[in-house]
């Protein structure tokens, strides 16, 4: 009896390694996709669309998935099929759509992308501003401290302290 339940317990416990070996095998891979400016700083939540390329195996035929990135920019898209997928960022506030076609996607591994987005051609940006008086005839320089001025101002000891207000004023 005790060597059946010893053959019994021996045999399980082959059973159960050959399992947990089928287990540990992946069918997939992931995507890691961080969103940038052309400057290298961080673009968040910006809507991004993983498609399988026309030239892919039947295996990624018609996948799609959409994410968009947190505040750090950042999105991770795991259980891709491996192959070649094509991402597109799409258009956000001031950044145009980009794409970059032909990313492969590889078993068991993490696949990472930066998609540095373009600013958008078509914004116009109006500046006003109001225009100070500038006499470009004159190369003097001249401040003038009126009495309302000086009694605003912290006394000094002497007549001297509120020349400092005058950049072309030297104190000597």
């Amino acid at each position: 009896m005790k060597k059946h339940l010893s053959s019994a317990f021996m045999l399980l416990t082959l059973a159960c390694c050959f399992t947990l070996s089928a287990f540990g095998q992946e069918t997939t891979g992931s995507i890691e996709i961080t969103t940038r400016d052309p400057n290298s700083a961080i673009v968040p939540n910006v809507a991004v669309t993983i498609t399988s390329s026309t030239t892919g195996t039947s295996s990624t035929s018609g996948f799609r998935r959409t994410v968009t990135t947190d505040q750090d920019g950042f999105a991770r898209v795991i259980q891709i099929p491996p192959g070649s997928y094509n991402i597109t960022a799409a258009a956000t506030a001031g950044f145009a759509e980009k794409i970059l076609p032909g990313v492969q996607v590889a078993l068991g591994r993490a696949t990472p992308v930066i998609l540095d987005l373009g600013i958008t051609t078509a914004t116009n940006v109006e500046v006003s501003a109001e225009v100070l008086p500038v006499d470009v005839t004159d190369s003097k320089i001249q401040t003038n401290i009126s009495a309302q001025l000086a009694e605003l101002l912290p006394k000094g000891t002497n007549f001297s302290s509120l020349l400092k207000l005058s950049p072309a004023t030297r104190v000597e």
